[in-house]
């Protein structure tokens, strides 16, 4: 449900959205001024098996191994990645309530993220890139500075938007059995 709130709210309004366990580090004129039109974190890089495991496909090309963030972005109101991905999402969405019947409460942490997810809107970028869209979207690497959450040290440049803010990994969203998993099997 807050997959689907955050790209409605800034396809229709345009600005920022962050999760509630972001933690600002500093000014977003940068982006604002940008000239972009939408900003996006880039995540991780995936092998083509871990890719594989999230996608049910191998990745066409280098760059469709990294996902795109969903935890911070910006977008200017009615732009296309944000309205296009809304609709994709809408129709996964249709078709896993579809596909679950009776059995809703078996949506499974997996499920969210293939279906409104980072792991959707990954797939609606990449595919949409190859098409020669989306180029006024810019992806923002983590900065290299040490993470703010205790037990995170290893991963300097993972869930961070830029050098703006920083994801604090509080995962409220996941299913109590899946608490127990490691960020990078999510």
């Amino acid at each position: 449900k807050a997959d689907l709130f955050r790209l409605a709210a800034v396809s229709v309004l345009g600005g920022f959205y962050m999760d509630m366990d972001m933690l600002a580090k500093g000014s977003f004129d940068p982006i604002v001024y940008s000239g972009c039109g939408a900003v996006f974190p880039k995540e991780w890089w995936r092998d083509d098996d871990a890719f594989f495991d999230r996608h049910f496909k191998l990745p066409l090309d280098s760059e469709d191994h990294w996902q795109v963030g969903n935890y911070a972005f910006a977008a200017v109101p009615k732009h296309p990645l944000l309205i296009d991905s809304l609709e994709e999402a809408i129709k996964r969405s249709a078709e896993l309530i579809h596909s679950k019947g009776e059995k809703v409460d078996d949506v499974t942490d997996l499920d969210v993220l293939r279906t409104t997810g980072p792991y959707m809107l990954s797939e609606v970028y990449h595919d949409g890139r190859k098409e020669g869209k989306y180029k006024d979207v810019l992806h923002i690497s983590g900065d290299k500075s040490r993470p703010l959450k205790k037990g995170q040290e290893h991963r300097f440049s993972w869930h961070k938007f830029g050098p703006y803010a920083e994801h604090m990994l509080s995962h409220t969203w996941v299913q109590a059995e899946e608490e127990m998993k490691s960020d990078t099997e999510l």
